[in-house]
């Protein structure tokens, strides 16, 4: 007997990718947004864009709210973005009475074009008008630029390589959106003029994760002036609350205590790297670290929160300091859980890491299939990584 089956399509939950916006110092310009909301009814994409509007209000950087489906979601027509956030606007769209009537009202006190208008552009419409998104492709297409367009900043996506970074940028492009981990070429054989200082850094960060003795750890920050005058300034910072100026090494080591001590030398090792090509693998590092942090939380009852964020700190540590993993691992103690997560991804942190990656790639089938199989919640993943875009934003890194 032969068995028939159809075929439905089912409604799916909102996904979120994310990309940071890159100029040519490599400097960090806000985060450019995805919603795939391909076969998400318009409840699940009302309730996400409410969830961008929340955690907005502390962004210090700009959004950009993309969506993957081409046709205008409904749920688009009654948002209020908050201040800093662009909705991406496809060109088609525009051809839309709704869309002209959105912008005429100023729904949309800061908004985005995606390609290329179908209708020639009101002049009053595109005083909002800020950026304008495009593919790498169209970069070397050359042409001229619409005078509606003149003026606005360009952001490519789908930048390959370093070199086609750079080659984007010689075009006129001021943001990339999303960091190329690798060059086309191998980088230049140049010695780190900060390789002393991340060389006591990860000595420093072995020594307290095996519990070292104070005097121990304060002998070494003593050979190492610039690194015990950054501790001294975090500690005497006003972000600490303190009444009294701490002025001892050992001292400091005692008030920050060894989980803050090691997660902050983690972050400077992390940041030694001299080349600005690695200013932005640092930033995605980062957000890795706060996504995993939070999102660890809701599936370890007992994890340790230092064990999930450096895993997610030093997911890239082989592209920073172009070394495998097994080599880097040699040279400093890490718990086996994180070892094993970021030489093999392995468990128990493996997964989560991977589900971390694919929130920065194009395909939103992975990061679903991985959400179901941690038994995490879309929502929950979601709020995570605008969490995690948060918490990078507010960060300074020196």
């Amino acid at each position: 007997m032969t068995m028939t089956t159809t075929m439905t399509m089912t409604p799916q939950q909102a996904i979120l990718r994310a990309r940071p916006l890159i100029n040519a110092k490599r400097q960090y310009g806000g985060m450019r947004v995805v919603i795939d909301n391909f076969l998400v009814d318009d409840d699940d994409v009302r309730n996400t864009l409410a969830l961008l509007a929340e955690e907005e209000t502390a962004a210090q950087h700009p959004l950009i709210v993309a969506f993957s489906c081409e046709r205008m979601p409904t749920p688009l027509q009654d948002w209020q973005p908050g201040a800093n956030t662009y909705p991406e606007l496809h060109g088609d769209w525009l051809s839309l009475s709704v869309t002209r009537d959105l912008l005429a009202s100023a729904k949309y006190p800061l908004w985005c074009l995606n390609g290329v208008s179908g209708a020639p552009l009101d002049p009053a419409l595109t005083k909002s008008l800020t950026y304008i998104v495009a593919t790498a492709a169209s970069a070397h297409c050359g042409g001229a630029i619409p005078s509606s367009q003149a003026g606005k900043s360009r952001v490519y996506t789908g930048v390959g390589s370093r070199v086609d970074a750079d080659a984007v940028f010689a075009k006129g492009g001021q943001w990339i959106a999303g960091w190329p981990m690798l060059a086309n070429a191998a980088p230049p054989a140049i010695k780190p003029r900060n390789a002393e200082g991340r060389a006591s850094a990860f000595r420093l960060l072995a020594m307290v994760q095996t519990n070292a003795d104070i005097c121990e750890i304060e002998a070494v920050l003593k050979l190492d002036p610039a690194l015990a005058f950054k501790l001294l300034r975090l500690i005497n910072s006003a972000a600490n609350g303190l009444s009294l100026q701490v002025q001892s090494l050992s001292h400091a080591v005692v008030i920050l205590g060894y989980q803050r001590l090691a997660r902050w030398l983690a972050v400077l090792a992390m940041s030694s790297n001299d080349d600005p090509n690695f200013k932005p693998v640092m930033g995605i590092s980062l957000r890795r670290a706060y996504f995993m942090e939070r999102i660890g939380k809701l599936l370890f009852s007992e994890v340790d929160p230092y064990e999930l964020f450096i895993t997610g700190l030093f997911s890239l540590l082989d592209v920073i300091f172009t070394q495998p993993f097994e080599e880097l691992l040699e040279k400093m103690y890490l718990p086996d859980a994180v070892a094993d997560s970021l030489d093999r991804r392995g468990e128990p942190y493996g997964l989560l890491l991977s589900l971390a990656e694919a929130m920065e790639g194009d395909d939103a089938g992975v990061i679903r299939d991985l959400t179901q199989l941690l038994g995490l919640s879309t929502a929950d993943v979601n709020r995570a990584l605008l969490m995690a875009i948060r918490d990078t934003d507010l960060v300074a890194m020196e």
